[in-house]
């Protein structure tokens, strides 16, 4: 079958460039091995028989090829990665169409290559490739046009063309899996499945059953074969939320499939091969908990390749009225109310709160703000709810306490209030502790001490 004709640039030592071009005429594509220099000299770019460009992090410092890929009569740019080197591709991203990861599987290389032969800005190399519609991202349930929001947007897409494994943080309800789903549906894997994993809703004693499976008569009670959620996902995404939570037993487990993507289910006599790609979220400060001893190094880096950090609401200036104006609509399609809408004055008073809570909490809101109200428009009267309300009241008491102190004593109190509650906290979070604590917030171990002894609180140390 004769393909698109590919012209091969000189790859750095740590690609090899006759490893590659080994793969391509094994697929059927002939290759022309042509520095980058001598290709831009020799003023071939229009020609039809060279098509796709072959590029490397290396080879991309070149200012006259990075000046020709920036024209619109480019031919069509697939970048390749050093698995090693991964940190350095985004010089890749702004310039190619596609790119993966070096070495990689060739039916995975194959899929890519035929994607981009096939694509409609090869038969018309002079349109440059349009970015993707804020109409793609809203399909994606993506909503929002801040900077910040759109900064996130954008490394969505970077990281949608490639295999890399994702790190993705950001405070509760600012859509750690929609964000990763979203990579997932914009990239190569689309057709394949997205698996989610909640770990913290897996025991230790059944993580690999669930992650690898087992065989019929693996155990007592395996009257039947099951197929692991890694199985499931293969040919896709294996999404793993809140991974902060695993245990150690559990981060070794991952570890291990991790560094091959080979696995052996419970009561099987052979290994065998996954092809997923991995994303993981966290609202924890994971870096923090390698510091503090609380997470492996080791698996850190190998789910750290692309990272991401998304906004919170608040830093989301104007993206309040739009999300909100969204979820009303969906109401009214699952409700068949379609007379409600949201006074201005409900809007400027969502505007107005923090959301501590994130999109989650605006969506939990918009929803009761939409059945409580008796009229057409709905006010922010509306959503006075009774944990709200609660909320308000305690902190109203609070400040009221204070306020009755001279500056000194208010100043006193709230800093003994904090130092108590931070304490209680702490201690919990290392299972009593003490030195790990200490280490977590940054404070010799002996003054820690005294805090909690000044406190009176108590601990014990607990195995885990």
């Amino acid at each position: 079958m004769e393909r698109t004709q590919l012209n091969l640039v000189p790859f750095s030592k740590a690609i090899c460039s006759d490893s590659v071009r080994t793969m391509m005429l094994k697929m059927g594509y002939p290759v022309e091995v042509m520095g980058c220099d001598a290709w831009i000299s020799s003023k071939r770019l229009m020609e039809d028989s060279i098509s796709i460009l072959l590029l490397d992090t290396e080879v991309i410092q070149s200012v006259a090829l990075r000046d020709h890929l920036g024209k619109d009569n480019r031919p069509l740019a697939f970048g390749i990665v050093d698995d090693n080197k991964i940190s350095d591709a985004f010089n890749l991203f702004d310039l190619c169409d596609d790119f993966t990861t070096w070495p990689c599987h060739e039916q995975e290389l194959v899929c890519r290559l035929e994607r981009l032969s096939n694509s409609e800005k090869l038969e018309n190399c002079a349109s440059p490739q349009p970015d993707l519609e804020y109409a793609e991202f809203t399909g994606l349930n993506l909503l929002g046009k801040s900077p910040r929001f759109a900064q996130a947007l954008n490394l969505i897409k970077k990281m949608a063309r490639c295999d890399a494994a994702v790190l993705i943080e950001g405070e509760t309800g600012t859509g750690k899996e929609v964000t990763a789903r979203a990579i997932h549906y914009l990239s190569a894997r689309r057709d394949h499945p997205f698996v989610p994993v909640n770990c913290g809703a897996i025991p230790d004693n059944l993580l690999e059953n669930e992650l690898f499976g087992h065989e019929k008569g693996a155990y007592t009670d395996a009257k039947y074969a099951q197929v692991g959620l890694i199985a499931e996902a293969n040919g896709g995404t294996l999404f793993l939320d809140e991974i902060d939570s695993l245990s150690p037993k559990a981060q070794v487990t991952l570890l291990r499939f991790l560094q091959d993507q080979q696995y052996r289910s419970l009561g099987a006599k052979r290994y065998s091969q996954a092809d997923v790609r991995i994303m993981a979220a966290t609202n924890a400060n994971l870096r923090k908990n390698v510091d503090a001893g609380l997470f492996r190094e080791d698996l850190y880096f190998r789910i750290n390749i692309l990272s991401m950090t998304l906004p919170p609401l608040r830093e989301r200036f104007g993206d309040i009225a739009i999300l909100a104006e969204k979820f009303v609509a969906n109401c009214r399609e699952c409700y068949k109310q379609g007379d409600k809408y949201l006074h201005k004055n409900a809007l400027q008073w969502l505007e107005s709160y923090s959301w501590p809570g994130n999109v989650r909490e605006l969506e939990n809101t918009i929803h009761r703000m939409f059945l409580l109200s008796d009229a057409q428009a709905i006010t922010h009267c509306n959503s006075n709810t009774e944990g709200q309300e609660r909320r308000s009241s305690l902190t109203d008491r609070r400040m009221s306490k204070l306020f009755n102190m001279s500056f000194n004593d208010a100043k006193s109190h709230t800093i003994h209030e904090f130092e108590k509650a931070f304490l209680n906290w702490i201690i919990n979070q290392t299972h009593g502790n003490v030195s790990m604590a200490a280490k977590i917030a940054g404070k010799e171990r002996r003054a820690l001490g005294k805090l909690l002894k000044k406190y009176n609180i108590t601990y014990s140390r607990q195995n885990y």
